[in-house]
């Protein structure tokens, strides 16, 4: 066994296929922290970004692919690179996941509490907020998974499937 519980006797080709499998649900990415619970180490995400077969977009987000990114794809790199444990969707992004239309911006946004230490990452707004009701961020989870394609990556009074626009 690997010190991340997956038996060491699994390949690269079977580690590959598991996060292309992964992906699918996923918009075509998947954070380290989901790799990593596959066997993927950054060793391995170094060297299939230097054979050409995935692409990093930021420190936490990888897409197992070299296209360009779709809209929910960047709604999850943005809360991956912001703190999935710590950042929601929020504003037109929240609602464009939501299934809403009409709504349009060049950048994803997404929300933090306000004594939350960020960096700042391409493409993103990240808006300070005073407080977080208790279990926001859980319930969040819990209705996206709940909704038929639901995303588990949108605020809780904001959650719904993602609806394919382009954030």
């Amino acid at each position: 066994m690997t010190t991340t519980g997956v038996p060491a006797s699994r390949t690269t080709s079977w580690r590959r296929a598991a996060a292309t499998r992964l992906a699918e649900a996923t918009d075509g990415v998947l954070s380290r922290d989901t790799l990593a619970g596959i066997g993927v180490d950054d060793r391995m995400v170094r060297r299939e970004v230097s054979a050409g077969r995935w692409r990093l977009h930021g420190r936490q987000t990888v897409a197992v692919h070299t296209g360009p990114l779709g809209p929910g794809a960047w709604r999850r790199r943005a809360v991956w690179e912001v703190g999935a444990g710590i950042a929601a969707l929020d504003g037109v992004s929240a609602l464009q996941a939501a299934g809403l239309t009409g709504f349009e911006d060049d950048v994803v946004h997404v929300s933090v509490r306000h004594t939350a230490a960020v960096r700042a990452v391409d493409g993103l707004r990240v808006h300070k907020l005073a407080r977080r009701v208790e279990g926001e961020l859980a319930a969040a989870l819990h209705r996206c998974a709940a909704a038929p394609g639901g995303r588990g990556d949108a605020r809780a009074d904001e959650a719904a499937p993602d609806s394919g626009h382009r954030p």
